[in-house]
């Protein structure tokens, strides 16, 4: 319904008579928390979502969306424990491991983002998302190699094998490559390029 809404100012006014008429229904603290956020209401957001985490512990978007309050607000110190604590409960959720892995890039903690996803992605089945995210966490520390390397992922995942046949090419240019890599990123090359003929 908050995607719907014609505005934020609306949607928060639609569920905050929903609120205000069946205070039982989750849903609607969740979409009024949401509408709090999306008309820049930071401190009101985050203490809907804060109540909300600590209803019901175990909805990890109740602390996602906690966290990103508080980032949004400044408070990045605080968001990233909260974070922190959720990781510790909810170890490679998905949207929550993207959700913070964003956040520690935000916070200049690039590199520690960088392994985080790494191990996310030797876990999981990895989406676009995911590579974009590594991508611009090896970026940001300066490791040019693998940033290339995993767009060269992000786009083959979309299906997009002249784009990642760059990527890939891109990422044997980098200065300072090692061997292991180099022979992982030429052996790459030679996939994208026969996936690019088909």
């Amino acid at each position: 319904d908050v995607l719907r809404a014609p505005s934020g100012e609306a949607a928060f006014d639609t569920f905050r008579t929903r609120v205000q008429e069946e205070n039982q229904n989750i849903g609607n603290h969740y979409g009024m928390a949401l509408s709090l956020s999306k008309i820049g209401l930071d401190d009101d957001a985050q203490r809907q979502f804060k109540k909300l985490a600590e209803q019901y512990p175990g909805v990890i978007a109740f602390r996602i969306g906690e966290a990103e309050s508080l980032l949004k607000n400044g408070q990045i110190d605080t968001a990233l424990e909260t974070y922190s604590n959720a990781i510790q409960l909810f170890p490679r959720n998905i949207p929550l491991t993207n959700s913070y892995t964003d956040a520690l890039i935000v916070a200049g903690r690039a590199e520690e983002a960088h392994n985080i996803l790494l191990d996310l992605l030797n876990h999981s089945s990895p989406t676009p998302e995911q590579f974009r995210l590594i991508a611009q966490a090896a970026n940001a520390y300066g490791d040019m190699g693998n940033a290339h390397h995993y767009m060269s992922h992000y786009y083959s995942s979309v299906g997009n094998y002249s784009d990642a046949l760059i990527q890939i090419q891109m990422a044997l240019e980098s200065p300072d490559l090692n061997s292991v890599d180099r022979a992982r990123f030429e052996s790459e090359l030679l996939t994208y390029e026969t996936s690019s003929e088909e």
